[in-house]
């Protein structure tokens, strides 16, 4: 019989442990492509994801990239898009298309007895895709529309602000696609894209989930069945064409009672000996919701309903972004207020009370990464992207045991204290920093 647990007693505590990410066997194929396999689901479930190391910064046309992403799964020479979407409904099974930055996925979720019904359609999708013109027109429009009504959005400008500081006008990062280029793509398009990336160039083949050696082969002989070039696109890594100094760029939208905010920093990169330091300085900046900026700017000061401070490695470089929205009479005094903030972090460091929420709420993060395979196997792409330094799970989690708040603010004061701002908005009509952090040079 079930012993009942005594609920008048509280649970212990226990810090999370610091762990390694599991590790993945890989097996290169005849036709180039590299298989990765994760086996450590519990539930009879799995998932393929095909990985192409290229996506919207490597290609010329960006608008056919998008489409041809979003129609890969509407049809092939043998079914058309219904008849895909019908069969993977019947099987349990779900199909998705990631267009990014430097890497293009496609994500297969299945139930593993369904497998000899699904993996001859992923077969089709990736070897055969038809993109029908009767598709291809509404879709058009549709994202055609989309972007023009992106555009109207104070987020969307300072966004695209925000990128020509940090990149550089020429740089192929800066670039948003608008309606009229959407329009402009034709079927031969789409299919050229699809020839030069999807055909042209072998993926990696990421199996994670409850795999057994029945269904390794059976992946194994499906991807290896397809025949990719040996070109296809390369990766283009360019280095960032920023104004060491500070910029500033805003764009006036009429009507408009609200600004959106973005300063970006340029930092340290990944695999830095300080990175990690940095990433959780940043975190106490304006990682979470009780963080320094949401105390003050938020709570305390009500100028915005949310701001964050986020530390993103791109394969350029690092950068350190803080942003908002807020009421347009306020826009200067967010910045005033977050130029104190970060010198504060450098000045006054974390309280214990304050460190051990920082603590706690990191390592709950890096803890979600281990919940299933496939958040695991995602880390392992991330990985496979940006290099060796990328594994850096158990580094991460051993830091957050032993950091101090000394660390903390010394880290704000080498990297964000005197560092130039690179100042995108958008909205109403402001009066702009000079990119140093207030309207004087005054951080």
């Amino acid at each position: 019989m079930t012993k009942e647990p005594d609920r008048t007693i509280v649970p212990g505590i226990r810090q999370i442990e610091a762990r390694h990410l599991p590790e993945v066997e890989r097996e290169l194929l005849p036709n180039g492509v590299e298989l990765v396999v994760l086996d450590s689901g519990v539930q009879p479930v799995s998932r393929i994801t095909f990985g192409w190391a290229a996506g919207s910064v490597d290609v010329d046309d960006c608008a056919a990239y998008n489409l041809m992403c979003q129609m890969l799964t509407e049809g092939s020479v043998h079914h058309s898009g219904a008849e895909i979407s019908d069969i993977f409904e019947t099987c349990g099974a779900w199909v998705n298309v990631e267009p990014g930055q430097h890497a293009t996925l496609l994500n297969i979720y299945m139930l593993n007895h369904t497998a000899d019904e699904i993996l001859p359609l992923a077969c089709e999708i990736i070897d055969c895709a038809s993109f029908p013109d009767d598709t291809l027109m509404p879709l058009k429009e549709k994202r055609a529309s989309a972007a023009e009504l992106s555009l109207k959005k104070v987020k969307t400008l300072a966004q695209i602000n925000s990128n020509a500081l940090a990149f550089g006008e020429k740089h192929p990062r800066n670039r948003f696609v608008r309606g009229d280029e959407y329009r402009k793509v034709v079927r031969d398009d789409i299919i050229s894209m699809y020839g030069k990336l999807i055909k042209g160039m072998a993926p990696k083949v990421y199996l994670s989930g409850q795999i057994d050696a029945g269904l390794r082969e059976r992946v194994k002989h499906m991807a290896a069945s397809i025949c990719f070039g040996q070109g296809g696109v390369a990766r283009r890594i360019m280095e960032p064409d920023f104004a060491v100094g500070g910029a500033v760029r805003h764009t006036p939208v009429g009507g408009s009672l609200q600004t959106a905010l973005r300063i970006t920093i340029p930092v340290i990169p990944l695999g830095h000996p300080d990175y990690q330091l940095l990433r959780v300085t940043v975190f106490a900046l304006g990682g979470y919701f009780g963080s320094r900026l949401m105390s003050v700017i938020r709570e305390e000061k009500g100028y915005t309903y949310g701001i964050s401070a986020v530390l993103t490695p791109y394969m350029e470089g690092s950068f350190v972004t803080i942003s908002c929205e807020t009421d347009n009479k306020y826009v200067e005094s967010v910045k005033s207020e977050i130029a104190c903030e970060i010198r504060r972090l450098a000045t006054e460091p974390p309280t214990e009370q304050e460190l051990q929420i920082i603590r706690n709420t990191m390592m709950s993060q890096i803890a979600g990464m281990f919940d299933s395979p496939f958040s695991v196997m995602d880390h392992w792409i991330f990985i496979d992207s940006f290099g060796p330094q990328a594994n850096n799970t158990a580094a991460r989690m051993e830091l957050l045991h032993t950091i101090t708040s000394e660390q903390i603010a010394a880290t704000a004061l080498k990297y964000l204290v005197d560092a130039p701002w690179l100042v995108a908005s958008a909205g109403g009509d402001t009066v702009q920093c000079d990119g140093t952090g207030s309207k004087s040079g005054g951080k």
